[in-house]
């Protein structure tokens, strides 16, 4: 399926995240800490696919992408919209937040970026983000009817993926693993981070072109 080259800077790519925000300092309250778990549990569904798609484990890699959205989307809620009861509830009583619609219509109703991060907002396309990818996702996490179409062939019963599909999902989970790395460089109060993390995802991508994945 994919090849070495691609696997090996999928890996790299993951590497490179992680690297932007080893180690890095964040404010000690509540808001931060759920908001920055939820964005470093998104990071790990990203590094998990990549691990899968190395494995060629290719169900579970896509029944992982729509946990990697939606642990961003609540991440960014968690920080931006809920208030500070809910924040402790949330971490106390395991109190469920709005479901993903009503999350994302908050966030882009607050309409804010990077705070001193000028001409980037994270969260403005969410919705269209969302247009895109929800159907699908959920088939694939609920063994829907596309999930079970990736398992049917002439001879039987074993996976057929193609792999400009394999390609175009990993290439939105690491968008999104860039996004929710972004978040965490945010929380820190460093735009330097984010924007470095953003020259790196234009860079990946751009090298992916040239390689012709």
């Amino acid at each position: 399926m994919l090849t070495d080259k691609e696997i090996f800077h999928a890996v790299q790519f993951v590497e490179k995240l992680h690297r932007f925000i080893n180690k890095l300092k964040l404010p000690g309250n509540n808001r931060v800490l759920v908001s920055g778990v939820c964005f470093a549990i998104a990071r790990e569904h990203h590094r998990a696919i990549v691990c899968l798609i190395e494995e060629e484990i290719f169900s579970s890699a896509y029944a992982l992408f729509r946990l990697v959205f939606e642990a961003y989307v609540r991440g960014e809620w968690l920080l931006r919209c809920a208030d500070d009861e809910f924040v402790d509830d949330f971490i106390q009583r395991d109190k469920e937040p709005p479901k993903i619609n009503c999350m994302i219509k908050e966030l882009e109703e607050r309409n804010e970026g990077f705070e001193g991060f000028e001409g980037f907002n994270e969260t403005e396309n969410l919705s269209q983000i969302k247009s895109n990818i929800w159907k699908p996702s959920c088939g694939w996490t609920h063994t829907g009817g596309d999930a079970v179409r990736h398992w049917i062939t002439k001879d039987g019963i074993e996976p057929n993926y193609k792999k400009k599909d394999v390609m175009e999902m990993l290439s939105a989970t690491e968008s999104i693993g860039a996004l929710a790395t972004m978040a965490i460089s945010s929380l820190s109060g460093d735009k330097n981070i984010a924007e470095d993390i953003l020259k790196a995802l234009e860079h990946h991508f751009s090298a992916q072109g040239e390689r012709g994945g």
